[in-house]
Order: structure tokens, then sequence, then C-alpha cells
């Protein structure tokens, strides 16, 4: 699970969505998607809209 507290008022700047896409080239699409999403869903035990 991937766990962050932005948008933090302390950060240099804001947000941006090239934050998630460095997320995605340095894990990869596999691990990213776990790290953004699959992993949160198990832990509440919601399903994914492929299943």
């Amino acid at each position: 699970m991937f766990g962050t507290d932005l948008p933090s008022t302390r950060a240099a700047r804001p947000f941006r969505t090239g934050d998630r896409d460095l997320v995605v080239r340095v894990l990869g699409s596999e691990l990213a998607e776990r790290a953004l999403s699959a992993n949160a869903r198990a832990f509440y035990g919601l399903h994914s809209e492929e299943a």
C-alpha cells in the first residue's frame, strides 16, 4: 500500500501528476499498480473492476 501526506503544507511544491508518473517509471507498471491501487483494494476487501 502506498502512503503519503500529500498534499503536504511543508512540501516545497504541491503534488503534480508527474509525481505519479515518476512512481510508475521507477517501479514499473506492475509494481506501481500494486503500490497505488491493488494493495489498498486488498487491504480494504474491495474487488477489482476486472474480477
